[in-house]
């Protein structure tokens, strides 16, 4: 089976960047459908495990998503939207 590398780099673009723009969907999706309030002053997004506690920080969160998984198909900017989307994973 001789694939060439140029294809599995395309595919293997395309499905990395989808699965990016799935998480910042999904992130804003429970960000307003499944939060239950624990106390008071207090506000959990129980679903997602990696989702921040604080709605006002996922909101950014799923848009840099969302922003950042489209860029990634473009070669013009690949390096920049991977590097923005490793220091998210990172930091949250």
């Amino acid at each position: 089976m001789n694939i060439p590398r140029d294809i599995l780099r395309h595919v293997g673009r395309l499905l990395f960047s989808l699965a990016i723009i799935g998480i910042g969907i999904e992130t804003l999706i429970f960000l307003y459908g499944a939060g239950h309030s624990v106390g008071p002053h207090y506000k959990v997004v129980p679903v997602i495990p990696w989702m921040l506690a604080i709605p006002g920080l996922a909101y950014p969160v799923g848009v840099i998503f969302i922003i950042c998984g489209a860029g990634v198909l473009f070669k013009r900017s690949l390096v920049a939207s991977s590097m923005v989307i490793g220091i998210v994973m990172v930091l949250c």
